[in-house]
């Protein structure tokens, strides 16, 4: 019986001391050796930094700019704007400057698609076209749409973010960061369609 009492004890101070002394430093973990040239782990439910890499430094995002196209969408649908079942008709413009080489579903002037069917062509298959076609249903134009997500990054707090298009396509004047893209998603996050289409 006191055997038991003492290893009761024993473990007790063990979890006690475990608790009181917490997890290792910053300084103690391990440098992943990611090869990627910024990077950026983040605990999702506190938002501090778990690891970073060149969190603030401005590179291209390349497709990750449809997050922030289907962010103002979404809010656009949650404003009451548009709806999900939103038929659109695709507009000549709305194709016109894409990349002939870009990822695209093949979508066509005059074909009509609804809203949640161009979120999915945008964020499952990657089509540039529908970035463009939302773009202007959302703001008129695509630069103007273009505009209102420059305005949606310095809104969140993005300092190293410059956007020139909806979809991602090269330029030297488009770029983020590892933060602000963390910034621009955690916003996404927040709405059920997005996660719901995404992952």
């Amino acid at each position: 019986m006191k055997t038991h009492r003492f290893f009761s004890v024993f473990l007790l101070l063990i979890l006690a001391v475990s608790l009181l002394t917490g997890p290792a430093s910053a300084a103690e973990v391990p440098d992943p050796a990611i090869q990627a040239k910024a990077a950026l782990l983040v605990d999702a439910n506190t938002g501090r930094m778990v690891y970073g890499k060149n969190e603030h430094e401005e590179l291209y995002p390349a497709s990750l700019t449809k997050i922030m196209t289907a962010l103002l969408t979404l809010e656009a649908v949650d404003s009451g704007q548009l709806s999900m079942d939103q038929p659109i008709t695709v507009t000549e413009s709305a194709l016109e400057g894409l990349a002939a080489d870009g990822s695209t579903a093949g979508i066509r002037a005059g074909e009509v698609l609804t809203v949640e069917q161009l979120l999915e062509c945008m964020l499952i298959v990657s089509a540039n076209e529908a970035c463009n076609i939302l773009a202007e249903q959302v703001s008129g134009s695509v630069d103007a749409f273009v505009g209102a997500m420059n305005e949606k990054a310095a809104a969140l707090g993005c300092e190293n973010t410059h956007f020139v298009n909806t979809t991602g396509l090269h330029d030297s004047q488009h770029y983020t960061s590892a933060w602000d893209l963390y910034l621009i998603t955690a916003e996404a996050l927040k709405h059920d369609d997005f996660l719901r289409i995404a992952i």
